[in-house]
């Protein structure tokens, strides 16, 4: 059974791309889920070292919320802007003709 060959309708490389994916996708929820137990776990010694009080230590787990957010959303629009690619765009980067206006809508490229 080669790579191009099908088990439940998906190659075999499909299948080993979609475990990986689970695996980094998963990675990232626990590195995201750790920084963010070390903040709240941070928060007393916030609090007494530098005298913030409770309305403060808010916005501290905001801000970094926030800024977390940021950088991810940049982040994951990286490599659409690096291709030179765009999601705006009826052209699959695949093929050279365009897509219908009804796949377009349906079916974004990225």
């Amino acid at each position: 059974m080669g790579v191009a060959s099908t088990v439940d309708g998906g190659t075999v490389g499909g299948e080993r791309r979609r475990w990986w994916t689970l695996g980094a996708v998963s990675l990232g929820l626990f590195m995201i889920m750790l920084d963010n137990t070390v903040v709240n776990v941070a928060l007393p010694s916030i609090e007494r070292d530098l005298g913030m009080s409770l309305s403060q230590l808010e916005w501290v787990v905001t801000g970094y919320a926030l800024t977390f957010a940021a950088f991810m959303l940049t982040g994951g629009n990286s490599p659409t802007s690096w291709a030179g690619g765009s999601c705006s765009s009826p052209v699959s980067p695949s093929s050279p003709q365009p897509r219908s206006r009804a796949v377009s809508r349906v079916a974004p490229t990225c």
